[in-house]
Formats: structure tokens, C-alpha cells, sequence
């Protein structure tokens, strides 16, 4: 039973390839055929006369060929196309079949088979390219235990929620002050629009970092306008709650302005200027905390002279009412070698108190996974009494080194050594190590040189990845306990511990949503037509339905992919460029329409009766339409195929008219071709061109 099922199978198959090259072959869909002929001396290609039955309609002989196969319903003429809502209607879309070249290209590209491409699933299922459609939120969540002090617990979540970024980074404690936020900042910014919401710990170079709130938004000319409100942080001494706004703009293409301005009065300022090689930047700052406004300046400038070679000065000014501080800085990088630079420093710092001049020389050299730096500064340092002065020498030298062998291991040491004015030496000492372990296990120390367990500056780090998504995060050293740590009791050394567990959840998308249908001239669906929109595209269902969801916003153009038109059909020529917001929401239908034939005769009217009789055709005359040439058949016929819609011009090339004959009527017909029927009946009217008689008497006669 099976294998006779299987016979079946493969003689359907059979018959609806064969039906499918047959249709490939008829001349309707071919624009040349082997005849040929030629005229005046110009080798034109003649198309095959087409039979009475190969006149018939394509839509008809293609109906016919799936009706054969049992690939096509029954769609008579005139009948209505069914609508969306017709689910309880069975039908099925028109499905016309391709000729070679199409069907190849649906072969190489999707896995149909040839002739049974309506109803075969394919070797390999078709791809969409679609905009992503769902955003992603990484959510953390996290309680640990400081020793001898507070609980902890931390919330972070970085990701998108419906086309809005997010990052979200908590940190709270539980000790003697209860619930308290020890750090915290959600922001949120939507790319599109570039409006941003901060609530938290928000910085902000007027009063440093504040708890508040802050929203930012794009504005005209390359604006961002934010309005805040800060709140002082806990313990925080002399800062009162304000409004704040703030804006930067950046004119003429170099200079970057901007300010902020707060209800008690504060107020900043800062710009800066690229030129070329040159930059320069200023700000001025009046800040109230407390009952004294404190007022400070900067000016930094730096020149590239010629690879590697600069220049830079700075100063910075800062008064209060009882204390005022100059600071002045001149420099100069020199490039020694291809690996290191050297850079050269003079600076001079004075206050009401004191003063300090001081030079200084750092040597910067990479090797490798290898890089030194050595910094060098001398000075003298002179303190002002009302008693009288105190002034000593003072020399520091710096030296940092880092070792990093590969990306799981990296080493650096600092140390520090500065003189005493009694000849001592007083020095630091600190050593990093980072270890990546394994893929799930990371080991970081920060420790004293040599004394690697000194206790003022001992602390480990261990992240250990767990399954199920979970980590275990643990410290030992010196470790801030937030609430409870008393006075005497901060140099101890204390264990963190920190559980943490991470989800990705899926969030909505947001876009734009395009959507329609593919049809033909009378409103019939067209399925496996591939819709392009921008880098986008989709097939077309049974229903001839499309949809394009959470699209981004932008211009996109709508059209139909041609090489998945169906044979004989082409797109009516009305892309669509769309301008698609993230809420906006457009139904467009594509349609196709069948391409058509242009068809006549040439013919002699004898016995001038005004039509065409048996007898009177004329074969080998050369018809154009536009830049396409055909020749009449032995019947007089001639014919242009797979014409699109539109308005054409046939005309008789008189170049290339045989003498014996002239024009008897029009020489150029215009012709509206549409897409229901082919124009039949353009026909042209030559005469026999009458011969002059001559009658001469011969001698004799």
C-alpha cells in the first residue's frame, strides 16, 4: 500500500514538473524563438506564431496547470476574493508556477521543489531577517553579611524594557541606622529620543556627587538641557536641597559651551575650544556649602607640536572667605624612543599659609606585557605663622610597574619613598594581583610589599561562578562595615560575603509595525512573495499577509523582491517610502499585476472592404515598439509579450518597408495596455504600390 501511495506521489510530481516546463516553453513567456528572418539587411529575431490556444490568457493556462496538479482552487472568472475574515471559506491563494530561472532561484534560495512549490515544505525552511523581537533585562539580586557590622543586599539590572535602556546599580545595608541606602543609581535613556531619567546618586560638577533626581533631554542645535534636584547625601554637612538647570552646546563645530545654575545660588560655567592641534578648556565655579561660598577657577591648555611632542599648562584658583589656594603648572612631553616618553613638569602651589614650588620628571616605558613608570619630584615647601616661617626641603620618588602575561593574570607594584626633613624615609607599599583561576573563578589581592600580610593593607577578593546562574562573591581585609563599625574598630580586618544570583528575562520590544497584504489586480492573495523593507524582509503567507514588527525608527523603503514575483507578474511599481517612529503603525498592500501582449496584423485590403480576408496578409514587415523589433508571419501576424501596464506606441519601421509597398493607413498606433486583457485588433493597412504602363510603337508596326 505504501509504495503504491509512493507511485502516486512521484506521478504527481512528475506531471506538475512537466506542466511547469511546459509553461516555461509557451512563447507568452519567452521573448524569442528559434525563427528568424530577415529584412533589409537586419537580422531580427521573430517570435513563434502562438496557436489559438496559446492566446488564452496566462492567468487561464496557469490556473489550468495547477488545477491539473490539484495546486489551485477554484477561482471563476469574476468572482470576489475572499476577504481577512473568511475563515470558514476554503480556498487557496493564487500560486503561479515559475518559469526555470525563477524556479531555480527559489531552489538555491528557499528549498521549494519545482511544480509543487505551492504545497512543499522545502528542503530548508525560509529565514526571515526581522528586527529583534524582544528586548532583554539581566536582573541581579544579591544579600550578604559583613562581619562584626551590617547586613547587605544589592540590586543591579542592566538591559532594555521596551526600547528604553536601563541600568540599575543598588547597594543597601542593615545595621543600627536600619534600611539605608549606601549607593544607588537607576538610569534610564531612551536612544531614539535621548531622553534620559537619573534617580540616585547623580554627580554633578557644581556640588560633586548628591542624591537627586535628573532629567535630560535633546534639544535644538546639538543642545542637552537637564533640570535636577539634588539632595544632600547622609551626614553630608553643608549642602541644602536645590533645583538645578543645565545645558552645553557645541557652536561653530569646536566650541563646547556649557553651565548650571541652582536655586541657591550656586552656579558653573565651563567651555573649551579644539583647534587643530590645540586644546583649551575653562571653568569658574560658585558654590554655597554651608555659610561660606567658595569660589574656584581652572584654565588647561596643550599643544601637539610634531609626533609625540606637547606642550601644557594649567592653574587652578580657589578662594573662600578665610582661605585661598594658587596652583600653576607648566609641562612639556618629549617622545625619547619609539617605546617611551619623558615628561618634564614645573609646578608652584600658594596659599595663605604656604608655599610650594616643585619640579618633577616621569619616565614612562611599555614593554610588552611589561610597563614601568618612574616619577621623580623635588621642591621646597615654606609655612607661613604669624610667629614666623617654616620651610624644608622635599623629594618623592615614585616607581610603578606592571606585569600582564596574558588576559588571565596581571601583576602591579607601586611604591612610594619620600625624604623626611629629619633624613628619614618614609615609603608605601602596594601590590595588585589578579588571577583568573578558571573560566568561573577570579582571585584579586591588594597587599603591602614585602610585607604581604599587613594588616592596614591586606585585602582578597574571590568571585566564584556557581551553577544555575548563581555567584558567590567574597572579601577578607580591610573592608568598610557601612553602619556599625565603631571608631577604635576601623583598622580590623573583616569577612564579606555576598550570594548573587543573575535572570535574563525577556521584556517588550519597541518599533514601528508595518503590515499587508500581497495581492493581485483583483484583490486575490499571492503567496512565497518576499517583501523587502530596508535591510528587512519577510514571505508573504497564504493569505498574501506580511508584517514587519518592532521596527526601528528611520526611513525604510516597502517593495517586493522581483525574483520572487510569480511568472508573467511584476510588481505595479508603487514602492512606498516609509517614515516609521517607534509608535507608528502603517498597513500598506503590494500588488501585482500580470504582464500582458500587444498583438496584430499587417495585411493588403485587395478588395477594400476594410478588414482583413484570406489572402491578403503580409509577411516579413518590420513592427517596433520602442526600442523592440518583430517581423510579421507568413499569416501577417506579430505579437510583443510580458509587456507591463502602460501606454505604448506601435509603429510600422518604414526603413525597412518592402518597395512594393506603401502605407495605406495609420503608421503608428497608440495603445493602452491594462492588466485584465491583452490588446488585440492594432493592425496595419499596406497597398501594392500601382506600376506605371508604357506603350511604345516599335518600327513596323
Amino acid at each position: 500500500m505504501r509504495a503504491r501511495t509512493a507511485k502516486w506521489r512521484q506521478l504527481v510530481r512528475t506531471i506538475g514538473l512537466g506542466l511547469s516546463l511546459v509553461c516555461d516553453a509557451r512563447p507568452i513567456l519567452a521573448q524569442s524563438s528559434p525563427a528568424t528572418g530577415t529584412s533589409g539587411g537586419e537580422s531580427i529575431t521573430r517570435p513563434h506564431s502562438p496557436t489559438q490556444s496559446d492566446r488564452a490568457a496566462p492567468s487561464d493556462i496557469e490556473a489550468s496547470a495547477l488545477n491539473s496538479v490539484g495546486l489551485a482552487g477554484s477561482q471563476s472568472e469574476g468572482s470576489n476574493p475572499p476577504s481577512d475574515h473568511d475563515d470558514g471559506v476554503t480556498w487557496r491563494p493564487l500560486v503561479i508556477p515559475k518559469t526555470r530561472e525563477e524556479v531555480a532561484t527559489y531552489d538555491r534560495l528557499y528549498g521549494f521543489d519545482a511544480g509543487l512549490m505551492a504545497q512543499s515544505k522545502g528542503r530548508r525552511a525560509f529565514e526571515a531577517s526581522l528586527p529583534p523581537q524582544r528586548d532583554s533585562l539581566r536582573v541581579g539580586l544579591g544579600g550578604g553579611y559583613v562581619q562584626g557590622a551590617d547586613g547587605a543586599a544589592e540590586l543591579t539590572g542592566v538591559g532594555a524594557v521596551n526600547g528604553v535602556d536601563i541600568d540599575l546599580n543598588t547597594f543597601l545595608t542593615i545595621g543600627p541606622r536600619g534600611l539605608e541606602i549606601y549607593s544607588g543609581r537607576l538610569f534610564l535613556i531612551d536612544p531614539k529620543t535621548e531622553r534620559g531619567l537619573e534617580l540616585g546618586d547623580v554627580f554633578t560638577e557644581l556640588r560633586g556627587l548628591n542624591r537627586g533626581v535628573r532629567y535630560s533631554w535633546r534639544g535644538r542645535g546639538g543642545r542637552r538641557p537637564a533640570v535636577s534636584l539634588y539632595v544632600p547625601r547622609y551626614q553630608t554637612s553643608g549642602l541644602s536641597t536645590a533645583v538645578a538647570y543645565r545645558d552645553e552646546a557645541v557652536l561653530f563645530g569646536r566650541f563646547l559651551a556649557g553651565g548650571e545654575l541652582a536655586s541657591d545660588g550656586s552656579y558653573f560655567v565651563k567651555g573649551q575650544v579644539v583647534a587643530g592641534r590645540m586644546n583649551v578648556e575653562g571653568s569658574f565655579r560658585s558654590a554655597v556649602i554651608g555659610i561660606p561660598r567658595i569660589q574656584d577657577s581652572g584654565f588647561f591648555a596643550s599643544y601637539d607640536i610634531w609626533r609625540g611632542l606637547a606642550l601644557q599648562a594649567g592653574r587652578r584658583l580657589s578662594t573662600t572667605p578665610t582661605e585661598w589656594s594658587d596652583w600653576r603648572s607648566v609641562g612639556i612631553r618629549v617622545p625619547v624612543a619609539n617605546r617611551f616618553n619623558l615628561t618634564l613638569e614645573h609646578s608652584d602651589t600658594t596659599t595663605n599659609q604656604s608655599q610650594h614650588p616643585a619640579s618633577g620628571a616621569m619616565l614612562d616605558l611599555p614593554l610588552g606585557p611589561v610597563r614601568f613608570m618612574q616619577r621623580y619630584q623635588w621642591g621646597k615647601f615654606e609655612y607661613v605663622r604669624p610667629t614666623g616661617s617654616l620651610l624644608h626641603d622635599q623629594r618623592q620618588l615614585q616607581s610603578v610597574g606592571s606585569y600582564s602575561p596574558t588576559r588571565w593574570a596581571s601583576l602591579g607594584l607601586q611604591v612610594a619613598n619620600q625624604w623626611q626633613p629629619d633624613g628619614s624615609i618614609r615609603q608605601w607599599e602596594e601590590l595588585r594581583t589578579s588571577i583568573q583561576v578558571s573560566p568561573r573563578t577570579e582571585l584579586q589581592a591588594f597587599t603591602a610589599f614585602p610585607d604581604f600580610l599587613d594588616p592596614t593593607q591586606f585585602r582578597l577578593h574571590l568571585a566564584q561562578q556557581l551553577p544555575r546562574r548563581f555567584a558567590l562573591v567574597a572579601e577578607y581585609g580591610r573592608l568598610s562595615a557601612f553602619q556599625s563599625v565603631p571608631t577604635f574598630d576601623g583598622e580590623r580586618s573583616r569577612l564579606k560575603v555576598l550570594v548573587r544570583k543573575t535572570w535574563d528575562v525577556a521584556t517588550p520590544a519597541a518599533g514601528a509595525d508595518v503590515r499587508g497584504r500581497v495581492v493581485d489586480q483583483l484583490g486575490w492573495p499571492v503567496a512565497g512573495t518576499i517583501v523587502r523593507l530596508g535591510p528587512y524582509h519577510v514571505m508573504s503567507d497564504d493569505r498574501g499577509q506580511y508584517a514587519f514588527e518592532h521596527l526601528p525608527s528611520g526611513e525604510l523603503e516597502l517593495s517586493l523582491d522581483p525574483d520572487t514575483i510569480p511568472a508573467n507578474y511584476v510588481s505595479d511599481g508603487n514602492t512606498s517610502r516609509l517614515s516609521v517612529t517607534r509608535t507608528s503603525r502603517h498597513v500598506v498592500d503590494l500588488v501585482v499585476v500580470p504582464l500582458n501582449a500587444i498583438r496584430g496584423r499587417v495585411y493588403s485590403d485587395l478588395n477594400q472592404n476594410g478588414k482583413y480576408d484570406v489572402g491578403e496578409q503580409v509577411s516579413s514587415v518590420v513592427i517596433r515598439l520602442g526600442d523592440r523589433a518583430t517581423t510579421t508571419d507568413s499569416d501577417g501576424t506579430y505579437g510583443f509579450y510580458n509587456l507591463e501596464p502602460g501606454e505604448y506606441e506601435v509603429r510600422i519601421d518604414l526603413t525597412r518597408l518592402s518597395p512594393e509597398y506603401e502605407p495605406a493607413s495609420r503608421t503608428e498606433i497608440a495603445v493602452t495596455l491594462s492588466p485584465e486583457r491583452a490588446a488585440t485588433g492594432t493592425d496595419f493597412q499596406l497597398a501594392r504600390k500601382q506600376r506605371k504602363v508604357i506603350m511604345q510603337n516599335w518600327p513596323g508596326q
